[in-house]
């Protein structure tokens, strides 16, 4: 018997703990902000918890007299000369006699403080949707005409003018970079094998290579730079010098590659290799 009085004592004392743990935590004052008015010396208090009477409070220990309160909302008069600054503020509520501290600053705020460190950085969100297709930009400029090229393998040339070894035919006026070889091989009567480059259109020699030794091997080798009109041709000429008809020319190829330039009409040429003059025809004795 006495040990059920000791445990429903025992209960009944937890339970009136219990509610008046409750009842302070339901009636406990909290201050969420404080602002100053200093155009009307008055501080306006917001929270929860302020009871329906008129709470107490004070500023660094000095009481200050409530305007006008709700459980939320407290105005009171700050003291005249009331400089901005950091103060302690306090309220009290006179229905539950609890009371609540806050740190308050009135007034302008301080020059902010030196940045903090960088944090660390976080993780990488999703991938968006993909945007919507943009428009085409404009058209950029023609480029330039690809080369033209042409080869023959072997034939035999007679003398001067001598004998149209390949040509190749400009689709697009230009100034077109020439490049042509040739590998004459000089018979052993004739004095020497020469090749050149001309324009259809005017029929003159412009650049030429070869030899002037008779019984001898020689790589023609020519580069050059022409304006051509379309429709004209660039053409590989090749003679010997006696034109005995023994000189053979192996190998031979042509390109002329239409090339970026200032140029916008043909121009006079300059740098012209001439080659000797032919010699008299003759035939070879064999």
């Amino acid at each position: 018997m006495k040990n059920a009085k000791s445990a429903l004592f025992l209960a009944v004392l937890i339970l009136s703990s219990l509610l008046t743990m409750h009842a302070y935590a339901a009636s406990a004052p909290a201050i969420v902000s404080a602002v100053a008015n200093f155009q009307t010396n008055q501080l306006t208090i917001t929270g929860s918890n302020f009871g329906t009477a008129a709470p107490k409070v004070t500023l660094d220990g000095s009481q200050l007299q409530v305007v006008s309160n709700t459980g939320k909302t407290v105005v009171a008069a700050l003291p005249t000369g009331t400089n901005p600054g950091g103060y302690l503020l306090t309220l009290t509520n006179k229905d539950s006699g609890l009371k609540v501290a806050f740190d308050v600053t009135l007034g302008v705020a301080g020059p902010p403080g030196p940045q903090g460190p960088q944090g660390p950085q976080g993780v990488q969100g999703p991938q968006g949707p993909q945007g919507a297709q943009g428009q085409p930009g404009p058209q950029g400029p023609a480029g330039i005409s690809v080369g033209i090229s042409a080869d023959a393998s072997s034939v035999y040339v007679p003398g001067y003018p001598g004998y149209l070894v390949l040509q190749n035919t400009a689709q697009t006026s230009g100034t077109y970079f020439v490049s042509a070889s040739a590998l004459l091989v000089i018979d052993y009567y004739d004095g020497g094998a020469f090749c050149y480059d001309s324009l259809a259109s005017s029929n003159t020699p412009r650049q030429y290579g070869g030899s002037g030794l008779p019984n001898y091997t020689q790589q023609a080798s020519i580069t050059d730079s022409v304006y051509v009109n379309a429709g004209d041709s660039i053409q590989l000429w090749c003679y010997g010098y006696y034109g005995d008809g023994a000189t053979e020319v192996y190998n031979a190829a042509l390109t002329s590659t239409l090339i970026n330039t200032v140029i916008t009409r043909p121009g006079k040429h300059r740098g012209q290799r001439l080659a000797p003059p032919p010699g008299p025809a003759r035939s070879s004795v064999k």
